[in-house]
């Protein structure tokens, strides 16, 4: 018995009182929140370690491709870019970000390799049907931006990303990829879709990052998305034989990227060199020959435009049909080897 009479009163054992209280704690818990019982209490504690941090469903028109941002938790992106006719059909990317230990029990890193940052899945699939699809016709750039915090004791040259197949075991290299310390953003195409992640080289004292690639000031979304198309295809000639990613390296004359809107010391050097070289941003007035400005407005643009156009080959091909009127690394590259 948990309780007996004793000289008219009524002893109640601890063990007995013990149970009392759990039972009023779980249906207060109930009535507070009539959508759980113990069960879905239970089944909500099991699942949480698969529940993703942050992801990101979008449909994308096959024809016409598209951009896709989704954003993490600790304030960095994941930039996707679809090519027109990037597929056969419409298409529906879910993305998905988890934390950088999420595949370190069955997915670990190959030997001398650590995961940097978020581990993610990106999928894709038919939007008439919702059938899986596990690779793209035409390359798909994605940019994965990373944290000072996520390159701690990592040799931050050594970043690269890597894909694993669906069931898969080991993760695999995507070469080619650009890498910028300065923003902390890596970028790559691929056209195969499943599991990503960043892994890089752990140092005792992590070396200094190398200066490369700047952030993207002013212009709007646009140039953001025409900056993140433009990483793709480094300035030329960049290769760099048998290493995981390159990195850009400038100590140029224009050393950042310009876009309309911008108000920058660097659009008043844009300027002069412009007008040096026979693309006059202004006949007379502001932005003319000797009153050049700090501002990248609708002429300075439209000179930029003009100057493409003439390097198309250089600077546009293979990524842009036509010019952009943004100052971006190709354009960089172009004016500061071209004095």
């Amino acid at each position: 018995m948990d309780y007996q009479k004793s000289d008219g009163k009524i002893a109640v054992s601890p063990l007995f009182l013990g149970l009392v209280f759990v039972l009023l704690a779980m249906c207060a818990l109930t009535w507070s929140y009539p959508e759980l019982g113990t069960a879905a209490i239970a089944r909500t504690i099991k699942i949480s370690a698969f529940v993703p941090e942050n992801k990101k469903d979008a449909t994308l028109d096959h024809q016409q491709g598209g951009n896709v941002v989704m954003t993490k938790t600790d304030g960095t992106f994941v930039a996707f870019t679809f090519p027109a006719q990037f597929s056969a059909t419409d298409t529906t990317i879910k993305a998905a970000a988890y934390p950088k230990d999420f595949f370190e029990a069955d997915k670990p890193a190959p030997t001398g390799k650590n995961f940097v940052g978020k581990t993610y899945a990106f999928d894709l699939y038919t939007t008439s049907s919702a059938t899986q699809m596990h690779t793209t016709e035409k390359p798909v750039f994605i940019t994965i931006a990373y944290t000072v915090a996520d390159t701690q004791g990592i040799d931050e040259n050594t970043l690269a990303p890597y894909r694993q197949e669906e069931g898969g075991t080991d993760w695999e290299l995507i070469p080619n990829a650009v890498i910028d310390t300065v923003n902390k953003q890596i970028t790559f195409s691929t056209k195969k879709f499943s599991s990503f992640t960043i892994l890089g080289t752990p140092v005792a004292t992590a070396a200094p990052a190398t200066t490369t690639m700047r952030s993207v000031s002013g212009g709007g979304a646009g140039n953001i998305i025409t900056s993140i198309l433009e990483k793709i295809i480094p300035p030329k000639p960049v290769a760099v034989p048998n290493a995981a990613a390159t990195v850009l390296k400038s100590t140029a004359l224009i050393t950042k990227t310009l876009g309309a809107g911008l108000v920058d010391d660097q659009v008043l050097l844009l300027q002069k060199y412009l007008n040096a070289h026979g693309f006059l941003v202004a006949v007379k007035g502001p932005g003319s020959l000797g009153f050049e400005t700090n501002r990248f407005g609708a002429l300075t643009q439209k000179a930029v435009i003009k100057f493409q156009e003439v390097h198309a080959a250089d600077i546009l091909a293979p990524i842009f049909k036509k010019a952009t009127g943004v100052v971006g690394p190709r354009t960089r590259q172009y004016i500061n080897s071209h004095p």
